[in-house]
């Protein structure tokens, strides 16, 4: 019944809304506000004629899920129930969408609904069934959502949110692209979608409604550039893609650091835009023409970034506003071999050459035990450090920071991104330096205004085969500077040595994170944390602390607790190192074991001659000595 109803009331809406558009110059915009949606019937129809039998033009898609999975949700759909994202439940919505609806009281969850993502899920289970039903559902939702949300009187202000508008956009012409082929050609549906095509092009393509500032931006000019080669005879078209391509240039020299990190903060973002780069590179192919050199040299080197950064459990460091899934394909990475590697646990592609690698200008530094093969991989250390602050763009207090997995497990990790939900206390703890593998001076937060961009970042580091290190260092405190060297002895010991500078004294606090499940049990300076099949690390502090806490899942103030994965929590165990002082030190040292090696009978910090610093190591009936760069 609901999809009856809906239907009879796309066919009113078809008519209110051709009857009530001003069309006249309906394909001309120059300088004046783009005119609201609609075309005369007549040019709808030249345009079917011409192009309605044509064969499936490429288009972008935004899921990888299976045919199977698209019609079970487009059957949710059909039925008024909506899912639109891994962070909500799935909600039965109302057969007369308001577009107001906001069942979550969540921003984020709003986008989604504007955005449209649905109109994929129909898409995708037409192309599968053939099922006439999809379509109809799917028009109806599109006549309805324009109806509604004319530029001047949104219904939310979501609607045409800059983000969300690009989305709908590319969910509009990959649903145009499949019905066009169907047997119903409704030349006033037809009117409406390229009237709505061409209105949505129109905005991203002023300069008013262009956010240059983050990945938003990206994706606006990505659907741009769709836009303009798809429908090229718009008199705009040609512009929109000359203004897509220059964006596009400008945005990947501005927002990929030259050595490949996306400079968000945040290796989900990275990816992320990885993806969209990688779809805009088979659109060009199959469209044959070329954004530019720089373009594809940036593709080149972000994808270097994900084959370090991928761990070996086939996650992602949940640094900065990240979650651990990777939403990527397999095939995707077939003309990347070494990132197929890493990607694929070492099933397929290429060993990358290196082991390590350290991105000086993005902030990120990735060191592992090795590339294993076959059932060892995921027995891999993998150490992932942060420090960098480009812009405010996904930026968390969480700056010196640092994930640490191996022998299959995670053993300390950041925090996560949560949500983006205003007020929540737990996202605001997600964002605060408590969350982060990091330094907290007195209690307080970083100062992270934009004035303090760039302010942090790494120094200098170097890879060996046997150990590598880095360091990076921060002002974001007034008046104090934070240094952290991580210094990894492979495959098993790491040294974090913190040095602390001020002219006044203060109070500062070192903070891990356990992973979820992972406890700690020992006396102050001599902690241990028992993990998964007998595997154990130590946590020694070689120079004295003042007061240690242990920490899980408080909710007033918030500490102990991770996010991978949006709106989900879980409890961790935090451990808190604190000292007093002007000028501090901590020495700490990370000791990762399987069952039956042996624990760590001596270790020590000295210093030598011309002040160079040794560790000393006694690891069973072995003993080791660095000297440190």
């Amino acid at each position: 019944m609901g999809t009856h109803h809906r239907t009879r009331d796309a066919a009113l809406l078809l008519s209110i809304l051709l009857t009530s558009f001003t069309v006249s110059g309906c394909f001309s915009f120059g300088k004046e506000e783009p005119p609201q949606a609609g075309m005369e019937r007549s040019e709808a129809r030249e345009w079917l004629d011409k192009h309605g039998d044509e064969e499936e033009r490429y288009t972008f898609q935004q899921r990888s899920f299976s045919a199977e999975e698209y019609t079970r949700l487009a059957d949710g759909i059909l039925e008024d129930r909506y899912w639109l994202h891994d962070g909500w439940d799935e909600v039965e919505l109302p057969a007369d969408l308001t577009w107001k609806e906001d069942p979550f009281k969540n921003r984020s969850w709003q986008l989604y609904l504007h955005n449209m993502i649905f109109l994929e899920y129909l898409t995708e289970a037409y192309r599968h069934t053939e099922d006439k039903k999809y379509l109809e559902k799917g028009k109806s939702l599109v006549v309805d959502w324009v109806a509604n949300n004319p530029y001047d009187k949104p219904a939310t202000e979501m609607s045409w949110h800059d983000h969300g508008t690009a989305v709908r956009l590319m969910n509009f012409v990959r649903f145009f692209e499949v019905w066009r082929l169907s047997e119903d050609k409704d030349d006033d549906f037809a009117a409406v979608m390229l009237g709505s095509i061409r209105e949505h092009a129109d905005r991203l393509a002023s300069e008013e409604f262009y956010n240059p500032n983050n990945n938003h931006g990206i994706i606006q000019s990505k659907s741009l550039l769709q836009a303009g080669v798809l429908f090229s005879e718009f008199p705009q078209s040609k512009e929109w893609v000359k203004l897509a391509q220059t964006r596009l240039t400008q945005q990947v020299e501005g927002d990929v650091a030259s050595d490949g990190v996306h400079k968000e903060h945040s290796p989900y973002y990275h990816l992320f835009v990885l993806k969209s780069l990688l779809d805009i590179r088979e659109f060009e192919e199959a469209n044959e023409f070329s954004v530019g050199k720089t373009f594809d040299e940036r593709i080149e080197k972000m994808v270097d970034v994900i084959t370090y950064l991928f761990k070996p459990d086939q996650t992602m460091p949940i640094l900065g506003d990240s979650a651990n899934n990777i939403d990527l394909k397999e095939e995707e990475l077939k003309p990347f071999p070494q990132a197929l590697y890493s990607f694929t646990q070492g099933k397929k592609g290429k060993k990358p050459a290196e082991v390590d690698r350290i991105y000086q200008e993005g902030g990120y530094a990735i060191f592992r035990s090795a590339w294993e093969d076959g059932d060892r991989f995921e027995d891999t250390v993998y150490l992932a450090f942060t420090n960098a602050f480009h812009s405010r763009a996904h930026k968390q207090a969480d700056d010196l920071s640092f994930e640490l997995y191996g022998y299959g497990q995670d053993w300390i990790v950041d925090s996560g991104k949560y949500n983006y939900k205003k007020d929540d206390p737990f996202r605001d703890y997600m964002m605060s330096v408590r969350a982060h593998n990091s330094i907290g001076v007195d209690g307080e937060e970083p100062d992270l205004s934009l004035a303090n961009a760039d302010g942090s970042g790494i120094s200098q580091g170097k890879t060996d085969d046997g150990y590598a290190w880095v360091e990076g260092s921060h002002q974001l405190y007034d008046g104090v500077t934070i240094t952290r060297r991580l210094t990894y002895l492979k495959p098993d010991i790491i040294l974090v040595r913190d040095t602390i500078q001020s002219d006044q004294p203060h109070q500062y606090t070192q903070y891990f994170h356990l992973a979820p499940g992972i406890q700690a049990e020992g006396r102050k300076e001599h902690m241990t944390a028992k993990g998964e099949a007998g595997a154990v690390m130590e946590i020694r502090q070689l120079d004295p602390v003042d007061r240690v806490e242990i920490i899980e899942g408080e909710k007033d103030p918030v500490q102990g607790w991770v996010s991978a994965r949006t709106n989900e929590k879980e409890t961790n165990t935090a451990l808190q190192y604190e000292k007093e002082g002007r000028n501090v030190t901590f020495a700490t040292v990370l000791y990762l074991r399987p069952a039956g090696k042996p624990d760590l009978t001596g270790v020590s910090l000295e210093t030598g001659k011309g002040g160079q610093e040794v560790l000393h190591i006694e690891k069973g009936n072995l003993t080791y000595e660095l000297k440190l760069d």
